[in-house]
């Protein structure tokens, strides 16, 4: 055959109809077998009937995508996902973990060994089992607490709502929750062996906006909304507890459990801080994580050094001169000053520091006098926030800040600039135990 030729049947990838996924292996991706040879489908979920375009041939096994579902798996929470046909079918993401891991387990390993790739130890399948709605029990546990804390938001250190619920959540539990600073609150676990102590953190309050999602369980609110996704870190923290106190015998050393007000203020921390949250007894290592929208169902990251970003919160006051403001040149307008300020601040990132260096400097409030017709001369207000991951980065803007703006001010007296929280960059450190 010449070689132009091979080349067109190798471009050739068969469309294969009614195929019945089996098992899932790896990543997700459903596993059948056709004419002896191995076809995984991507997104693909035991009890699918699909037709499947093939876009990898090799000489084991075959590759493709979902081009046509034929009768869902019943397994399946619904039978399409939001946007069915460009990604497969990621409804496989929206089952419930034990069920993603009872088909790793107990089918994946049946199916491979059976057909000779893999030879593994025999699993006890759990799918269906008592074991898999001791944990779908779980879930529930800590769904019906973060809707609850969502319906109820509360802002900085106001969280006596907050607070209530989870002493009274924890207490039923078994433990005897302490409070910590400024409506903070820490709970331990384990102990009876010795060991070193653990701290695990989830902050507890809202933001200062309206809920517009219109999800049955939103907050019917003006003023406050879980929007960062607190409520689901406290709700996640109390389904903790929940495990380790059914463990507490198993643990080698203490759990701390630390729930943190007014972490939007940069301020919750601190205050626990002070207080000795990390003391009686001594903690040895925390964890701290956050939840990310955009990254897929299941996912989570870490990293080696730096993984959140200090932050420096701060005020910039302009004061200029009065006048009318038909003789703008008879005053000296703040509003004119502060709106240069702005731009000229994005320089600094732009222009003065290394394209590798992360910073982040927003201004996230303009506060002017009210006045159509005059020009007033009282102080206007700008209040940022700047994030880095780096203590040089983080000097180096503060020396910056000054210098923008007193060339934006000109006639005006130098704005003044106020530092109204100050916190260095949490790091990872990793040490052997």
């Amino acid at each position: 055959m010449p070689e132009s030729e091979k080349k067109m049947a190798r471009k050739k990838k068969p469309y294969l109809e009614n195929i019945t996924v089996e098992a899932t292996a790896a990543e997700g991706n459903g596993l059948a077998h056709v004419d002896g040879k191995v076809v995984f489908i991507k997104q693909g979920i035991p009890g699918d009937v699909v037709d499947v375009q093939i876009n990898k041939v090799r000489s084991g096994y075959s590759q493709g995508f979902i081009a046509r579902m034929k009768s869902p798996s019943p397994h399946r929470l619904s039978p399409f996902c939001a946007h069915f046909g460009d990604c497969g079918g990621c409804t496989w993401q929206t089952l419930p973990y034990p069920m993603q891991i009872a088909f790793k387990q107990q089918q994946v390993v049946d199916q491979l060994t059976r057909i000779g790739h893999l030879e593994l130890p025999e699993v006890s399948p759990i799918l269906g089992s008592e074991k898999t709605d001791h944990y779908r029990n779980k879930l529930e546990y800590t769904f019906s607490n973060r809707r609850w804390l969502h319906q109820r938001p509360e802002l900085g250190f106001q969280l006596d709502g907050t607070v209530a619920f989870v002493k009274e959540k924890l207490r039923a539990l078994g433990y005897e929750p302490a409070d910590c600073g400024d409506h903070g609150v820490t709970a331990t676990v384990g102990g009876r062996k010795g060991g070193k102590c653990v701290l695990i953190r989830a902050d507890m309050d809202a933001l200062p906006m309206k809920e517009e999602s219109g999800l049955p369980f939103a907050a019917d609110c003006e003023g406050a909304a879980h929007t960062c996704g607190h409520d689901t870190h406290t709700a996640m923290l109390l389904g903790a507890a929940r495990l380790l106190k059914e463990m507490e015998d198993e643990l080698p050393g203490t759990v701390k459990l630390m729930f943190q007000p007014a972490e939007e203020l940069c301020a919750g921390a601190k205050s626990m801080l002070e207080d000795g949250v990390l003391e009686n007894p001594h903690v040895d290592a925390s964890f701290g994580e956050h939840i990310m929208a955009m990254l897929p169902c299941g996912e989570g990251h870490y990293s080696r050094g730096t993984m959140f970003a200090s932050c420096d919160l701060f005020t910039i006051t302009i004061k200029g001169h009065g006048g009318h403001g038909s003789q703008p040149q008879n005053s000296i307008d703040p509003i004119a000053i502060g709106a240069h300020l702005v731009t000229a601040l994005q320089t600094i990132n732009a222009r003065e520091i290394a394209p590798d260096a992360i910073a982040v400097l927003t201004i996230g409030c303009f506060q002017a006098m009210e006045a159509i017709k005059y020009i007033l001369g009282a102080g206007e207000l700008l209040t940022g926030q700047l994030l880095t991951y780096d203590a040089l980065e983080m000097e180096f803007h503060k020396i910056k800040l000054p210098p923008r703006g007193k060339g934006c001010a000109v006639c005006s007296d130098t704005p003044t600039i106020t530092t109204l929280i100050d916190y260095e960059q949490p790091a990872c450190e990793w040490k052997r135990a």
